[in-house]
């Protein structure tokens, strides 16, 4: 739990950061869009947020048998690439690309902000302390969130772009130890092993 904390608290800046500034930031790297295509660019971002934590759901009940780890492992290192090809995006002045990317960056980072800080923690803070220990992860991401509202307003976007990155790849590496955890209860996939016959003996007089 005290993992899933620290991971939260490391991604949640850059969705607080995106949310708040996007259009500030996109406004300044392309003011050819004007004020009201700023704004409505970065919602694909949140537009986003409504597929990413179902599409991570699904893969790790799915794919990778009730492990939670595996699938925020992944969603976090295809959102350390988004984040830092970001700026590149918005020098190239490319609204379609932009776009896009913001919607593989709502993807990725809502995922594992849904999973850490709802089922990821409930299951690892087991059935006495479910509640208390998403909340834990929830406050430790609150503190994150400030963070994300303070820093693109002291730093140039390049910079606070890297950071962002650089904590997305933290929080990846440091659930990657967890990898094969599973939930209290949640047993290894077993082959299923295929009928066989009942051999039927003849009854004896």
């Amino acid at each position: 739990v005290l993992v899933l904390g620290l991971a939260y608290f490391m991604l949640k800046p850059a969705r607080y950061a995106i949310l708040l500034w996007g259009p500030v930031i996109v406004f300044e790297q392309m003011p050819s869009v004007g004020k009201v295509g700023a704004a409505i660019i970065p919602t694909s971002f949140e537009l986003a947020g409504l597929l990413g934590p179902i599409m991570i759901g699904l893969a790790s009940d799915k794919l990778f048998g009730a492990r939670r780890m595996p699938a925020c492992v992944l969603s976090l290192l295809a959102l350390t690439v988004t984040l830092a090809l970001f700026m590149g995006a918005l020098h190239t002045g490319s609204v379609m690309l932009v776009v896009a990317l913001l919607f593989v960056m709502g993807l990725t980072l809502y995922g594992p902000d849904s999973m850490i800080s709802g089922a990821a923690a409930i299951d690892f803070g087991k059935a006495k302390a479910g509640a208390t220990a998403a909340g834990f992860v929830n406050g430790c991401g609150s503190v994150g969130a400030v963070l994300g509202g303070l820093l693109p307003g002291y730093f140039d976007s390049v910079t606070v772009f890297i950071v962002f990155a650089g904590c997305a790849l933290f929080s990846a590496l440091v659930l990657i130890p967890h990898w094969n955890s599973r939930p209290t209860g949640v047993m290894e996939p077993r082959a299923s092993i295929p009928n066989r016959p009942l051999a039927i003996k003849p009854l004896r007089n």
